[in-house]
Order: C-alpha cells, then structure tokens, then sequence
C-alpha cells in the first residue's frame, strides 16, 4: 500500500473520532484469564492485560475474544499489540503471534 493511502486513512480515522488512529506498537502481558467452560473447540475469553507502549503509563486492561481451547492465553505471556496511548483500552492484540518471552 502506498504511504500516501495509509496517510489518508488515518486521517479519516482522526476525523472519525478513532481512537485508534493514533495507535503505536506495542505489547501486552496477559495478567489472567477466564476459566473454559464445556468442551466446545472455541469459547469467549475474559483478558486483563498490563498494556505497554511508547508514549503512555502501562495500563491494566480488560479485553474479550473468541479464543480456540488449545490456544487459550496463559498467565505471563506478552503479544505484540497496537495501543491508543490516551485510550489504552483501545487496543488490538496479534493473538497469534509467536508468543514473546516475559521480561525477566
């Protein structure tokens, strides 16, 4: 994509009132997770996360998703994200993103 469009996306975005027009990179540890319930393959997932990005204080966060059972998040695993700084609650996790070791 030409940088031009991605440009005027965000913009639009900006003029829209998204506060995820000016998300920057950055990443989330998950802090807990809701228990499954059942057996069915995929179930929505309770996250509180600790966001962290350029920018902004780290934030705890509360998220939802549809998650497959075999790929349930765990406690103390971090996945790169994009974070509104002035609206961290605001955010899109790659859930499938090879999982980043914890800081240690």
């Amino acid at each position: 994509m030409e940088p031009w469009v991605e440009d005027a996306a965000r913009q639009i975005e900006k003029l829209l009132g998204d506060p995820m027009a000016d998300a920057v990179r950055g990443r989330v540890q998950v802090l807990s997770v809701s228990e499954r319930v059942g057996r069915a393959a995929y179930q929505e997932c309770r996250v509180e996360v600790r966001a962290e990005a350029p920018g902004m204080e780290p934030a705890t966060v509360q998220t939802t998703g549809g998650f497959n059972r075999a790929h349930w998040p765990k406690p103390g695993t971090i996945y790169p994200a994009a974070i509104a700084p002035q609206h961290p609650e605001a955010l899109e996790v790659n859930w499938e993103s090879p999982h980043l070791a914890p800081r240690t």
